[in-house]
């Protein structure tokens, strides 16, 4: 596969997966020994695992939108800075619906062989997510 072509997989993964919440694209472009190495509390680190987690996210965070602000490839691997927006209105990581639009980035490293993510590192900004839907306090101003 051509860099551009695992380029093509994140984006259609990101939009079908992670932004439409299409199950059935899991299956497609996850490959049947994913792993993802970085997985959410409560998260198996496989593709079963995720695709309970691409539920969860899609009851709890609605009309969420993941945004590519930068992609960039080099052998096998694909990197994706990226933001997301959403609007928690229902159960989210345990934290009842607030009702609070809420806007948090992060940074995936996925592995692309032949057409299929094999792995997976995303590291998300956690806390700035919980803060803002109430699960935890703001940080004060110095």
């Amino acid at each position: 596969m051509s860099t551009q072509e695992k380029i093509k997989v994140i984006e259609q993964y990101s939009e079908e997966v992670l932004n439409k919440g299409n199950l059935d694209a899991v299956d497609e472009l996850l490959a049947d020994d994913y792993v993802h190495h970085t997985p959410p509390p409560g998260m198996e680190p496989t593709r079963e695992g995720f695709k309970g987690f691409v539920t969860s996210a899609h009851s709890g965070l609605h009309d969420l939108t993941l945004t590519t602000d930068d992609i960039i490839a080099k052998g096998d691997k694909v990197v994706q800075r990226w933001t997301n927006t959403a609007v928690h209105k229902g159960e989210f990581m345990g934290v009842p619906a607030s009702g609070k639009p809420v806007e948090f980035s992060g940074i995936s490293i996925y592995t692309v062989k032949d057409g299929q993510i094999v792995e997976d590192w995303t590291h998300f900004d956690t806390m700035t997510l919980m803060q803002q839907i109430g699960a935890m306090p703001e940080m004060a101003e110095a």
